[in-house]
């Protein structure tokens, strides 16, 4: 059985055997099809009748990929697995779009922040991410860019710093 999210290349499932089952747990923003604690319990009820799961997730599931919640749940449930991270959106979309995540003499650092919260609101220090300097990398933006652009600015970000945003 694989259960799997809409952010990962949907190529990978042409692979399984024909006798798999693939279940879509994927959550569109706006619009979750299964809550983070049904997709768990999910995984924990697979478990007692499949001999192998997998959660097919993009990227680093431990990075806002809620991959930590499930961990925790199945260690709660007694379930062992191991985690295969792949490489976080953050630095494969940077690459992918041909930009560096660090640059000598122009950039020493990364700070990967989330654009969004469970609550649905973005609460980030922007004083404190400019004056942190290097990049910074805001995932799941999108729905906040305004938001956040206007919140870096306004903390003293010039207005002629080169920006990316990349979907998809």
């Amino acid at each position: 059985i694989i259960f799997y999210d809409r952010l990962i290349n949907q190529n990978l499932l042409q692979v399984a055997p024909s006798s798999c089952l693939l279940v879509n747990v994927g959550k569109k923003p706006g619009n979750h099809s299964h809550s983070q604690e049904e997709i768990s319990q999910q995984l924990i009820q697979a478990s007692q009748e499949y001999q192998v799961i997998v959660r097919l997730k993009s990227g680093d599931p431990y990075l806002f990929g809620r991959g930590g919640e499930e961990a925790m749940a199945l260690s709660e449930a007694g379930v062992n697995f191991a985690v295969i991270p792949g490489i976080t959106s953050a630095i494969a979309g940077l690459a992918y779009a041909g930009i560096p995540a660090t640059y000598r003499d122009k950039s020493s650092s990364l700070h990967i922040y989330t654009g969004q919260s469970r609550a649905g609101r973005t609460d980030l220090d922007y004083q404190a991410i400019v004056d942190s300097g290097g990049t910074a990398v805001f995932l799941m933006a999108v729905k906040a860019l305004g938001g956040i652009v206007s919140g870096l600015i306004g903390a003293g970000l010039d207005e002629k710093t080169p920006m990316a945003a990349i979907e998809w």
